[in-house]
């Protein structure tokens, strides 16, 4: 997967985990598949549009700041 995969799905991880949430608590109260959360927080899985905006609003994100992509430039 590219950067900006890696990157949503870390930003998944650390708003989750910041939350004190498990990845089967925040599955459940996004209704979304626990396959698929470790999917997207390892970065091998691009997240869904219905996806981001379950865990989003479970996690009281932005979704913008999730896509929020930044080049780093060396």
């Amino acid at each position: 997967m590219d950067e900006r995969t890696r990157v949503v799905g870390r930003r998944i991880a650390a708003a989750r985990t910041a939350q004190g949430l498990s990845q089967r608590e925040l599955a459940t109260r996004a209704n979304v598949s626990i396959w698929l959360l470790r999917k997207v927080e390892q970065g091998v899985q691009g997240p869904t549009v219905a996806f981001l905006t379950a865990v989003c609003k479970v996690l009281a994100l932005d979704e913008r700041s999730l896509n929020a992509y930044q080049r780093r430039h060396y």
